[in-house]
């Protein structure tokens, strides 16, 4: 069908499905990522960083998520990239927290106590073993 100009309403739905599967798929990685980097992180070193990761995570988990990311991009302005940046720093928390207990739970396992053993770092022990 089409619209009142004569516009394909099937193809417009295809070319704006690209665009919003695209902005989903960029706006995931980079969740993840931050996720994956803070909690894991976090989990890791402990203590002190630990903690204070901890908090400001829960402080972003205690509004919710769409009036924060409306807030962020009304700080750092419209456009796509911007809005992805807002979702992305609104959602880390959910992840972070998510990997962070995971790392806790494997840093106690017997092959990563081997590998601090035999001297790898954090950095090493995070990457091929957790």
């Amino acid at each position: 069908g089409t619209d009142h100009l004569g516009r394909d309403i099937f193809s417009r739905l295809m070319a704006a499905t690209r665009v919003s599967l695209g902005s989903v798929m960029a706006c995931l990685l980079l969740v993840l990522t931050l996720g994956l980097v803070i909690g894991g992180s976090a989990g890791l070193i402990g203590g002190r960083v630990d903690q204070a990761t901890m908090r400001v995570a829960d402080m972003f988990m205690t509004f919710p998520t769409s009036i924060l990311s409306f807030f962020m991009v009304g700080v750092l302005g419209t456009g796509l990239t911007n809005v992805i940046i807002a979702i992305a720093l609104s959602h880390w928390a959910w992840y972070a927290r998510m990997v962070r207990s995971l790392v806790i739970s494997l840093r106690q396992r017997e092959f990563v106590l081997a590998s601090r053993l035999s001297g790898a770092g954090h950095v090493r022990v995070f990457v091929d073993h957790l």
